[in-house]
């Protein structure tokens, strides 16, 4: 996507999820140079139930110039509110993902959650994807 546009994919989060058409990895959303679709499919919700969100330029997570963008595996699946948390990750899950793309710590990292960082809540795993631009 970065490649042919210039620019990261917009946020595709819980409130997008239920309309495909808005999914900016699958349909052209208006972007000069879109050459996609860059997925075959884009699963909406993890094997808990919970929301598979893109966060475009969304949080400072890294501390870095730029917002960052990020993966979130949220704890509401796509059609409930946000207060659902009907989708919660076991601790357990949270931790093993967050050892094999990071190092292991919920609270600092690449891969923070479950409640143990800003932006996260319990059951929610948060994947940085690009600092301050850059792919990490």
């Amino acid at each position: 996507y970065y490649t042919d546009t210039g620019q990261w994919p917009p946020t595709y989060g819980r409130s997008q999820l239920l309309n495909p058409a808005l999914n900016p990895f699958i349909n052209d959303q208006g972007d000069a140079g879109w050459d996609g679709p860059y997925l075959d499919n884009y699963a909406t919700t993890h094997p808990w139930g919970g929301s598979i969100e893109w966060w475009s330029e969304h949080a400072n997570m890294s501390g870095g110039a730029e917002l960052d963008s990020y993966l979130n595996l949220d704890d509401d699946s796509p059609d409930q509110p946000e207060t659902a948390n009907n989708g919660k990750m076991p601790t357990s899950a949270c931790e093993k993902i967050d050892a094999i793309f990071d190092n292991g710590n919920l609270s600092s990292g690449k891969a923070c959650g479950d409640a143990k960082c800003a932006h996260s809540s319990e059951g929610s795993l948060m994947l940085l994807m690009v600092v301050d631009g850059e792919i990490i």
